[in-house]
């Protein structure tokens, strides 16, 4: 008798589930939307977030902009609490924050930058590393991770138009360090999506369906010690193998060469 109460009861309350979501569905049944109004004449095109220490969200942009914008998680966000914090960089696809400094990664290098004075727009920018080059091409994106756990943010680069490497770097993750030394770690990318770690400390990054990848994957890359030279033994120059190849580096930097 019990079990058959339960049945019923199981039943009755999926039934009123469904003619709950049936009749109208919507997107805010499901999860919780919050609506941004952006400032005026501003066209964002996002591509990177950052949750900063003091509540405030970072947002870089393709148009080569970072914004703040205060209170993020308001029940409506206005454009009021937008404040554009620095322009003039280059397509940035990484963001990072340690010690007052928001981290930078865009295409050329690693900047970081800070607001001295306090006016919510940043007043000192510092290079802390370039160790890879650029021609102009259109493709060659370059994505940055968050901090590892020694300090390091890890670079991943995109091939010149997509096939090739013209300048040196081109389809490598690379690492730079704390105290701005760029370190050659792996290559065989092609075209990655963004580069992150996790909770073991372990590196993933994602890459574009093309010549060698029949869809967009997942793949790791693995930093393994006291080996292989990799700047003396591929100078970066040119990608040597159609997949992910794990290398070995030694301690020798590009700073260091």
């Amino acid at each position: 008798m019990n079990r058959l109460l339960l049945f019923f009861a199981l039943a009755i309350s999926c039934l009123q589930t469904v003619s709950l979501f049936a009749a109208d569905p919507k997107e805010s049944d499901f999860y919780r939307i919050t609506t941004f109004e952006t400032p005026l004449d501003s066209v964002l095109e996002s591509g990177v977030f950052n949750q900063m220490s003091d509540g405030r969200l970072a947002v870089a942009t393709r148009r080569s902009e970072i914004w703040m914008i205060e209170n993020p998680f308001s029940e409506n966000v206005e454009s009021k609490q937008f404040k554009r914090f620095a322009h003039g960089l280059h397509e940035p696809l990484g963001l990072a924050e340690r010690d007052g400094w928001l981290y930078v990664t865009q295409r050329s290098d690693v900047s970081r930058l800070r607001d001295k004075d306090g006016d919510g727009i940043a007043d000192e920018f510092e290079i802390m590393g370039d160790g890879w080059e650029i021609c102009g091409d259109y493709h060659e994106y370059a994505f940055g991770s968050k901090f590892d756990k020694d300090g390091n943010i890890w670079v991943a680069t995109c091939l010149t138009g997509s096939f090739g490497s013209n300048v040196p770097y081109r389809g490598w993750c690379l690492r730079v360090t704390p105290d701005g030394k760029t370190v050659p770690t792996t290559y065989g990318l092609r075209s990655p999506g963004g580069i992150a770690f996790n909770s073991n400390g372990d590196t993933f990054y994602t890459d574009n369906q093309g010549p060698w990848n029949g869809a967009p994957v997942v793949l790791s890359t693995w930093f393994l010690e006291n080996s292989l030279d990799t700047q003396a033994e591929t100078n970066g120059s040119r990608m040597q193998s159609p997949f992910a190849v794990f290398l070995r580096s030694s301690p020798k930097t590009i700073a260091e060469s």
